[in-house]
């Protein structure tokens, strides 16, 4: 009855459904129906009705004819259910793929902000590097010079002046102590950049440590130490670089001895684990805070101890430790709780297998490697009648990266156009010399060379080309069939910035000329910009390390000076020890020169600026009054104001730049005399200031380096290659811009700065 219902209902549309009856209804009660009855057959799919087949019956229907419409129902039943099935699953295709479009965009917006936060850091990270290696070799001249002459002191010195001596030790120590420092940063930009290369060579480990330890006996007999050293009887040979492994051990030893405090014991045990090596150091000091032991091998990371007072330190010494271990396919832990000692855990694999590299044949010759070519050559690009030398100018790809293709043999010359064409603008050229021609002309983007070819192979083009200052960084990759270390070595010493071996993959070298190409793109970028957040950085964890001993250093020299050199008579010459003390004291004050200088730099982000209202007159009257005393007769300052209102500014780091470029113009002028001009207009909304000189022109190989932090073209005890890069510094503070004026008659520099009439 409640299916009849129902039926009725759904079927109610204009049609008389008053004697419907189910077709089993109808079935058994067929003789006793009117002569026109309404049938419904039900259509069920999974025992669920999803519709019916309605027919007027009479009774003269057999049951043979219910069976076939019965099965008719069943068979639309199923057709609708299928049909009802494809529906949902479009609906619900449609929706997954609206879904997953949406998701797509989400992810794709998330990588490209991805890409974009790691090449930030990239940048950054280049930069660091960059300024870490500038500054340590910026102040290795200077220590040389402090060093050098310290032997010679000391042996001119009696042996009765104890107090003399105690005060060239003193000089000597902190230069040593410097020396360690900056060369672990050198070693530390190299980790950072693969420079690093492991000299890998089986040496006896047991004794290194013997050496080592008894080197360092007396310091732990000056702190009254107990000092033990647990080592095998018999010697324990590792594979490795001798050097680096004993830096490590000596930084693990040092810090043992330099943190622990008088009466306590540093044991010190190497031992075989299986097929390891492991070094212990163990102290009974004040030990490191838990919270402290996971980031202590963190790059720059000063530890506190368990007063929560910073330790003293770089920060870099246990962060090196552990590449240099993780290097050589080892491991590095620790083990401490405060108020209960440390012990640091080195292990060494001491397998050889772990540190070489895989076992590929050396390949002998230039052209007997050249047949992988013919299973690999794809369909050329261009027509066979196409001569090698069309390629010699044609522009493959217009949008790509310029690359010049130097190679001597077609085949390998014509695989190699086929393969890069398609992302690159390919030039070719068929031996060194053609090459270098063709690099002068068309200055590419990457060259990309044979080792072996006539006339000019690939190690002479690469020194020519790193030669030349317009193209010195141009990146350059050079290709061989010789396989090995040597050549690599060789490769690197003509300056080649990658090298690739025959046979190679495609994709390969494409990755490694898009790596190239991004890389020159970065460091060009570096060159034009000043990393402001990298010198404060620098500042920050340099400035007490170097200032403690390069203090030191020029506060001994005076006294020491009295004790060694002797009062001389009017008009005599200068002793040779006071010739080499007045080196030492110039060289320390040439060292702090450069670090006030960095300071002066880093500071800019720490200091509270407020816009004053000024003129570029006033401002220069007091610049003239500071170095009046450098003007002589035969200089002639002149000042043409074509404007000369006051507007607003940073009076202060206007006048750094002032000074800085007048004084750089009086440095450059001829001792005799010269003329300076400071030329002043208003452009709009921008304040245009001119000095110009008419010392010696800048060399132009010159010209976009003097920006550069720590690059001058002045003798060395005359600048330190910072003044220019705080003058533009100080510029971009001022949203404003300075320059060099190309083309100009005399050197002349150009600083625009907004006109502010109001400040907001």
């Amino acid at each position: 009855n409640k299916s009849i219902r129902r039926l009725r209902r759904a079927f109610a549309s204009g049609t008389e459904l008053s004697n419907l009856l189910l077709a089993d209804e109808f079935a058994s009660t067929q003789a006793h129906q009117p002569q026109s009855t309404w049938v419904a057959f039900p259509m069920k799919n999974r025992k669920k009705v999803i519709g019916a087949l309605l027919l007027e019956f009479s009774p003269a229907h057999s049951e043979e004819d219910l069976a076939l419409l019965g099965s008719i129902a069943n068979e639309l039943a199923v057709a609708m259910d299928n049909a009802i099935s494809y529906q949902l699953i479009t609906e619900l295709r449609d929706t997954l793929e609206l879904r997953v479009n949406e998701r797509t965009q989400e992810l794709e917006l998330a990588r490209t902000r991805l890409e974009q936060t790691v090449q930030r850091l990239e940048e950054s990270d280049q930069a660091k590097r960059d300024f870490f290696t500038n500054v340590s070799h910026e102040l290795k001249t200077p220590l040389t010079l402090i060093s050098a002459p310290l032997d010679n002191i000391e042996d001119a010195l009696p042996e009765d002046n104890h107090n003399a001596k105690e005060h060239v030790l003193l000089i000597r120590e902190n230069t040593q102590t410097l020396l360690a420092l900056l060369n672990e940063i050198l070693d530390f930009a190299k980790l950072d950049t693969n420079d690093l290369e492991l000299v890998n060579v089986e040496f006896d480990i047991s004794r290194m440590l013997d050496d080592l330890c008894t080197a360092l006996k007396p310091l732990a007999d000056r702190k009254h130490l107990s000092f033990q050293v647990y080592l095998p009887q018999e010697p324990i040979f590792a594979y490795g670089d001798r050097k680096m492994l004993r830096r490590v051990t000596t930084n693990l030893l040092v810090n043992a001895i330099k943190y622990v405090e008088e009466g306590d014991t540093v044991k010190v045990r190497l031992s075989r684990v299986d097929t390891d090596i492991v070094l212990e150091v163990a102290d009974t000091g004040p030990g490191i805070p838990e919270k402290e032991q996971d980031k202590i091998f963190e790059r720059f990371h000063r530890a506190q101890d368990t007063h929560g007072r910073t330790i003293e330190g770089s920060g870099i010494g246990l962060a090196m430790a552990r590449e240099i271990i993780e290097l050589h396919g080892g491991h590095i832990s620790i083990q401490s709780a405060v108020n209960e000692g440390a012990t640091f855990t080195v292990q060494l694999p001491q397998e050889e297998a772990l540190l070489t590299p895989t076992s590929i044949p050396i390949l002998q010759s230039h052209e007997d490697n050249e047949d992988w070519l013919d299973d690999i050559q794809p369909t050329p690009i261009f027509g066979s009648s196409t001569s090698h030398d069309a390629l010699s100018t044609q522009q493959t790809k217009v949008n790509g990266s310029r690359i010049l293709l130097v190679e001597d043999n077609p085949k390998m010359r014509r695989f190699l156009t086929t393969v890069l064409s398609a992302h690159y603008q390919i030039y070719t050229a068929h031996d060194g010399r053609e090459g270098l021609e063709l690099a002068k002309k068309q200055r590419p983007e990457l060259i990309l060379s044979d080792v072996m070819m006539p006339h000019m192979n690939g190690y002479e083009l690469c020194r020519a080309i790193k030669h030349d200052p317009h193209m010195r960084l141009t990146p350059i990759i050079l290709i061989s069939a010789k396989y090995g270390t040597e050549a690599a070595l060789e490769a690197f010493e003509a300056n080649a910035d990658d090298f690739v071996i025959k046979p190679f993959s495609p994709s390969e070298l494409i990755a490694r000329i898009n790596a190239q190409l991004k890389i020159r793109s970065l460091t060009l970028s570096l060159l034009r910009m000043e990393k402001q957040s990298t010198l404060g950085f620098m500042a920050a964890g340099l400035a007490h390390e170097i200032y403690n001993p390069i203090n030191a250093i020029i506060n001994a020299t005076p006294p020491l000076r009295s004790l060694v050199v002797k009062p001389q008579p009017e008009g005599a010459s200068p002793t040779i020890e006071a010739e080499l003390l007045e080196a030492i004291e110039l060289s320390g004050q040439k060292i702090r020169k450069v670090i006030d200088a960095v300071l002066a730099m880093a500071r800019q982000d720490d200091t509270e600026l407020y816009l004053e209202k000024t003129s570029i007159s006033k401002e220069f009257e007091s610049i003239l009054a500071i170095l009046g005393y450098r003007i002589h007769s035969g200089y002639q300052i002149h000042q043409e104001y074509e404007w000369n209102e006051p507007f607003y500014c940073y009076p202060k780091l206007l006048s750094q730049v002032l000074m800085n470029l007048l004084s750089n113009a009086l440095d450059a002028l001829d001792p005799e005399g010269g003329d300076i001009w400071l030329k002043v207009q208003r452009k709009d909304d921008r304040v245009v200031l001119q000095m110009e000189n008419n010392g010696p022109p800048i060399p132009p190989g010159d010209r976009e380096k003097i920006f550069m932090p720590f690059y001058t073209t002045k003798d060395p005890d005359k600048g330190t290659g910072l003044g220019l890069a705080i003058c533009r510094e100080v510029t971009e503070i001022h949203k404003g811009t300075l320059q060099l004026v190309p083309d100009s008659e005399h050197t002349t520099f150009s600083l625009e700065l907004p006109y502010i009439s109001q400040p907001t």
